[in-house]
């Protein structure tokens, strides 16, 4: 609260509200307030919505909010320090009538200016009384209108000229122009003040505008005309018959003139840009383009054009060439080089697919999690697998008849540091500077993202779908052991990871790093008889520590808990598979040959065979409605069934409630 008098303005890059010459004014003009820089300084800013979208019913509300702006300007206007004040109702547009719903914030902050209120400072440990003001407003044009009391429609609309404005009505279109009312800001000696031939045909500009008025001026006006404030009683047409006896663009006495400070304030609206500019382009955009029902491109505007601007024919054919051409936008020509670019060799592990949800944040690999980052990268690279298999025959001409398991388990531990120091890494000018990157490890921060939307799959972390209606954590990923078998993960994702390594800006890539369930098939993993279901045992997990996965390699499933308090079924879920977005998936018969490329499939050491099947989910919101399943014609599925002791670890119970679902 303290940020705006602590900040330092250097004279020239206005950063903050602090820094306009309203903000020193007001400090100038209440010196008592701003002696104590804790008091609050605020901004109210309106707009109106249709909560049914607009193609429902017609109904609009107006929400008020106020934002304090002693914080900083990346704070001030963050969702969680914009406060909802008052929210006018529909279904009809308040208009005048808004000041009778500001009516209580009005009061709480005049007595938050008179009185203040006794408040706990943290910081300093200490009660203070807290005073707060109300600085200004922000809306679009037509809801200036409805704070300030000042109609923003007519030839009196600008509120900086008001009566003194030179709008004129287009005798054709029979609208409202202010073209070359601008020129009498300009400075007494410009030449633009004396052209009759840029601007309205035939005339010149002599006259000056009038000085700002000031909040006193204004309201000494107000009161000499007698305007009411809207929210008393019977006043709307007592307000209107003024407006059109004066013929002027005052139509109420706004709530806000009475807050005491209000009439000295420099600057008491602002307009929204925003809306201006969207408005602004769109006319733009949609007159050159010629976009039907939307161009303002009509015989009644160019019989104003010609009556009002000199040489609009020459006007008309420069856009009707570029139109035609397609060059209303032309792109400047870069410099090419002669010489000739040498392509950047790039390894397949850094081709980056997707792309991230949300907002990211840093931080630093562990010594376990650097190690297992590295070893994954090396044994997936296809690049690298020479290398692989020269470590492999290394391990078998030293040790004979090592197991199958005892290189899987050497490669994990010893490969990256093995490959860091070959010897040949340095003296082999055959082996690519992208591999010799590749063998001194990633960086040590990488970034942390909330999701990521590849294959077809949006995935979020546990944590992040914890607090949501759904869950998008469940990951299944097929996975080649060094003798060849595959097996099935399933897990869930704790952290998505963006790896970088040195080199260039492309030597990056998105890791899953995940909870592997256990894939043992009595304790971890078990797969129904007659449906070929397949059920994880949430309380287990692997024994090994091998957690990343490319996002590429991913497939997204979702687990369901079965609705019983029995320990022989709440420790187990049901794994279903989801549909790909975009996609139309066919279901496969059992004739059909399963395709057997494992090149992009991970590497994960196996401790079960694969089950061989994966199974579709179809749900609606109350029911599950139907199961499919899936067969991979190349495992051998009688001999599963077989297996005594997977029949028996289902009980009645879950066998009757997945009959009864599947059917």
């Amino acid at each position: 609260m303290r940020w705006h008098h602590d900040h330092v303005y250097d004279g020239e890059t206005m950063t903050h509200p602090s820094d306009s010459p309203a903000w020193r004014n007001f400090t100038e003009t209440h010196p008592h307030f701003a002696s104590e820089i804790r008091n609050v300084r605020l901004a109210l800013s309106a707009d109106g919505f249709q909560p049914f979208g607009q193609t429902g019913q017609q109904y609009s509300s107006w929400p008020v909010i106020m934002t304090p702006y002693n914080l900083p300007s990346w704070m001030c206007m963050k969702d969680e320090y914009m406060f909802l004040t008052v929210l006018a109702p529909g279904p009809k547009n308040p208009k005048d009538k808004l000041d009778v719903f500001l009516q209580p914030l009005i009061a709480e902050l005049q007595s938050l200016w008179v009185d203040g209120t006794v408040t706990y400072d943290v910081h300093s440990r200490t009660n203070i009384t807290l005073r707060a003001a109300l600085m200004w407003t922000i809306s679009y044009f037509p809801a200036y209108a409805m704070l300030s009391g000042w109609s923003t429609a007519g030839k009196q609309a600008c509120p900086h000229c008001m009566s003194d404005s030179e709008a004129f009505t287009l005798p054709h279109s029979r609208k409202t122009c202010w073209f070359g009312n601008h020129r009498k800001f300009l400075p007494v000696e410009h030449p633009l003040r004396h052209s009759r031939n840029l601007f309205r045909r035939g005339r010149t500009v002599s006259h000056t505008a009038r000085p700002t008025r000031s909040g006193f001026e204004l309201l000494d006006e107000l009161d000499s005309y007698g305007f009411l404030p809207s929210y008393e009683v019977d006043t709307e047409e007592h307000n209107k018959e003024l407006s059109k006896l004066l013929a002027g663009g005052w139509r109420k006495r706004s709530i806000f003139w009475e807050l005491p400070y209000w009439s000295s304030n420099m600057v008491r609206h602002n307009l929204d840009v925003m809306h201006i500019d969207k408005n602004v382009f769109d006319n733009i955009f949609n007159t050159l383009m010629n976009v039907p029902e939307k161009t303002k491109d009509n015989a009644k505007s160019r019989a104003d054009l010609c009556r009002n601007v000199h040489k609009t024919r020459v006007a008309f054919r420069y856009w009707q060439r570029l139109i035609s051409k397609g060059n209303i936008f032309p792109r400047k020509r870069r410099k090419t080089s002669s010489l000739k670019m040498v392509e950047r060799y790039t390894l397949s592990v850094f081709k980056v697919v997707g792309r991230s949800i949300g907002a990211s944040k840093s931080r630093h690999l562990q010594n376990n999690e650097y190690h297992a980052v590295a070893t994954y990268m090396l044994l997936n690279c296809a690049e690298t697998r020479s290398f692989v298999q020269m470590y492999e025959n290394h391990l078998r001409s030293s040790v004979p008849g090592i197991y199958n398991a005892d290189v899987d388990a050497q490669l994990q531990q010893h490969f990256f540091q093995w490959f860091k120091n070959y010897e040949t890494l340095n003296q082999d000018f055959n082996i690519s500077p992208d591999i010799k990157q590749l063998a001194l490890g990633p960086q040590f921060k990488v970034k942390c993202l909330r999701g990521y939307c590849v294959n077809g799959f949006k995935f979020h972390t546990k944590e992040d779908s914890t607090h949501k209606a759904t869950d998008n954590s469940g990951v299944h990923v097929r996975g080649v052991a060094g003798d060849g078998t595959s097996t099935n993960y399933y897990g869930i994702i704790d952290e998505i990871l963006e790896v970088k390594y040195a080199g260039n800006s492309q030597s990056k890539t998105v890791l899953f790093k995940c909870t592997w369930f256990d894939t043992h098939p009595r304790l971890g993993t078990r797969v129904h008889p007659k449906y070929k279901i397949v059920e994880i045992n949430r309380k287990r997990s692997l024994r090994y520590y091998d957690p990343f996965v490319f996002c590429t390699q991913a497939s997204q499933v979702v687990y369901l808990a079965y609705p019983s308090t029995k320990k022989i079924i709440s420790d187990w879920v049901y794994v279903g598979g989801l549909k790909k977005r975009e996609y139309i998936q066919q279901i496969r018969s059992d004739t059909d040959q399963v395709d057997g490329n494992v090149a992009n499939e991970a590497f994960q050491n196996h401790e079960s065979q694969s089950h061989g099947l994966e199974t579709q989910l179809l749900l609606n919101t109350q029911n599950l409605v139907y199961v499919t399943v899936m067969y991979d014609n190349d495992i051998d599925v009688g001999t599963q069934n077989s297996d005594t002791d997977d029949v028996q670890a289902f009980t009645d119970e879950s066998s009757n409630n997945q009959s009864e679902d599947s059917e």
